[in-house]
């Protein structure tokens, strides 16, 4: 099987130090990595170039997929007040050729537990919600590489666990699985310490 994304000797800097270097792995379709650290700006930073939405400062991201990695923002510039969770899944829709229903968007919504909130405001969802939109909007994108940061960023126990469980069901479908956290789930296939690994 082909390896989705593939890190050669990659390095990632921040204004202090190295947050991680000589990396050198890949990553299967339906792999999830986690990349443990403390909610940052360098660790968000990090997370990206790990995934190649960011360029590395040394080395090389490869995404093999033919599609872009998302780099996801829960609380970022991604979320346009006023606009409703459905207007955003229809702006995904939009790279999409052919183009897709409006029954199919809901579905995926249906797929990450957001059906009844389509016509929410996204300003208005939790932290928890705004991942699993994210989620949502990487379906419709058909992307092959998925970044999630700071999943468990101020949530309960209960809700990560929910995050975590629906990330290995949507890596199950094919996708690897990028997720920024403070604790990785056991299931990970790889989890990487920024910081521990820098030299």
């Amino acid at each position: 099987m082909t390896e989705s994304l593939v890190l050669e000797d990659v390095g990632v800097q921040s204004a202090t130090g190295w947050l991680a270097r000589n990396l050198n792995f890949g990553l299967l379709p339906g792999q999830v990595l986690a990349v443990v650290s403390p909610q940052s700006a360098d660790s968000l930073r990090g997370l990206l170039a790990i995934v190649g939405a960011l360029p590395p400062d040394e080395g090389k991201v490869v995404n093999t997929t033919g599609s872009p990695a998302v780099g996801w923002l829960p609380t970022g510039p991604g979320l346009t007040p006023g606009v409703t969770v459905i207007d955003h899944m229809m702006d995904a829709a939009s790279v999409r050729k052919p183009s897709i229903g409006v029954a199919e968007l809901h579905e995926r919504l249906r797929q990450v537990g957001l059906d009844v909130e389509a016509r929410r405001r996204v300003e208005t969802l939790d932290h928890s919600e705004k991942v699993r939109l994210g989620l949502a909007m990487a379906l419709v994108r058909q992307v092959g590489v998925v970044a999630v940061p700071e999943l468990d960023s101020g949530l309960p126990a209960e809700l990560t666990a929910q995050l975590w469980n629906l990330i290995f069901s949507l890596a199950g479908t094919g996708m690897v699985v990028v997720v920024g956290c403070a604790t990785p789930d056991p299931r990970c296939h790889l989890a990487l310490e920024l910081w521990r690994y820098g030299s």
